[in-house]
């Protein structure tokens, strides 16, 4: 008789725990660098790692695909880079394809730019990075990580 019951309970406690609303902030963070090859679209073929932090660059058309869905709010995103080229990228990221930020950007400074979504309704987490420069090497920006934060406002 026990075992039947510590059975249920281990079935039913995932299927308990997916229906119970969870409340405060909750954050969700890509690193990149090893690993990431499965979310990505359009970065260079190879990560790096510089004094232990992994990175990955863009080419001009680069996209991250998260098997998550976010839904309500206020949802914010926020993006770690640099731009190690002396040539300006214009750059555009966009979430589930609207554009949430544009900005300018070049040399070696690290950014932590962070954009905020408002409260979604149920959208895939789909982020487009689009960089438009002339150093003809087809790299955009050098990614560290994405965070999206839920409730953080």
């Amino acid at each position: 008789m026990a075992a039947r019951a510590a059975a249920a309970v281990l079935v039913l406690a995932p299927l308990l725990a997916g229906r119970i609303a969870v409340t405060g902030p909750r954050t969700v963070t890509l690193n990149f660098g090893p690993g990431d090859g499965p979310y990505l679209a359009g970065f260079a073929p190879e990560y790096e790692i510089d004094d232990k932090v992994g990175t990955h660059w863009t080419t001009y058309h680069a996209g991250v695909a998260l098997p998550l869905e976010v839904r309500g709010g206020p949802v914010d995103m926020s993006y770690r880079f640099t731009r190690g080229f002396g040539e300006t990228a214009q750059v555009e990221i966009r979430f589930d394809a609207r554009a949430v930020d544009q900005f300018q950007c070049r040399g070696g400074t690290v950014l932590e730019p962070k954009a905020a979504l408002g409260v979604l309704p149920a959208a895939p987490v789909r982020i487009g990075i689009e960089s438009d420069s002339h150093e003809r090497r087809d790299r955009g920006l050098k990614m560290d990580w994405i965070r999206l934060a839920l409730g953080s406002s």
